[in-house]
């Protein structure tokens, strides 16, 4: 079949400051430490539906206080057409640009204001 999907699936203890995830085909997640540059982490896992003995091996990420683990959709780094597409770095430019301690609601307005200028 031609039919496949991709997903993510995580789960945060807030306590520990651990993700686990498992990521199948999914975009990269963006992972953003305070004085650190921007990381974007691919997932381990191929689509769901493009074979029937894939694996989907399990990552973690520790997240320090300040840190940000954004997930996204392709619909984000390609809105647009062309030359004009966000992209997964120009994303985790525009994410870095904030200040120091934005809020989520901040982050996601400078991520909306960014694609609807490059989609028109």
């Amino acid at each position: 079949s031609d039919t496949f999907v991709t997903l993510i699936y995580g789960v945060l203890d807030i306590y520990s400051r651990t993700m686990w995830y498992v990521s199948a085909g999914h975009p990269d997640l963006l992972f953003l430490t305070p004085g650190e540059d921007p990381r974007l982490i691919r997932g381990e896992g191929m689509p769901l539906g493009v074979a029937q003995d894939a694996e989907f091996p399990e990552q973690h990420l520790e997240l320090p206080e300040g840190a940000l683990a954004l997930l996204f959709s392709d619909g984000v780094t390609e809105a647009g057409a062309g030359r004009s597409q966000l992209g997964a770095e120009g994303l985790a430019r525009v994410v870095a640009s904030g200040p120091p301690g934005e809020t989520p609601d901040q982050v996601c307005g400078r991520i909306v204001q960014a694609v609807t200028e490059r989609a028109g």
